[in-house]
């Protein structure tokens, strides 16, 4: 073997050795997933929410958006909405930054995200 060969071999060796030997781990939780069917199927029935009457109040909490044009996504109370998807009776058509439009019986509903409140703001004049 030559000198050059061998100091290759020991500085690849050197490169190598330090690496860990495990796969890295998968995400464990993905934001966007929608669940199973299976998952969607093992909530017993007495958990399930009660059907709400003919005009009941939609109070919306719009928790997410992302912005993508025709595949743009909104997170409304926990539930992922691709735009022309219907929620509640609700139909998505518009996702921008921060707020998502809805339409339903010709009505027009905006859903902003709220901002941030005091304790999602972290304070960086004590680093």
């Amino acid at each position: 073997m030559s000198s050059d060969n061998l100091h290759f071999t020991w500085m690849l060796s050197i490169l190598v050795l330090p690496l860990p030997l495990r796969a890295v781990e998968p995400l464990r939780h993905n934001l966007f997933a929608r669940p199973s069917l299976a998952a969607l199927a093992a909530v017993p029935p007495a958990a399930a929410a009660p059907a709400p009457g003919p005009e009941a109040a939609w109070h919306p909490r719009l928790k997410a958006v992302m912005v993508a044009g025709s595949a743009s996504l909104a997170n409304i109370d926990g539930t992922l909405v691709k735009i022309g998807e219907e929620l509640d009776g609700y139909r998505l058509v518009h996702v921008a930054e921060g707020e998502a439009v809805l339409y339903r019986n010709g009505q027009r509903y905006l859903l902003t995200m709220a901002p941030p409140g005091p304790s999602m703001i972290k304070n960086r004049s004590n680093e």
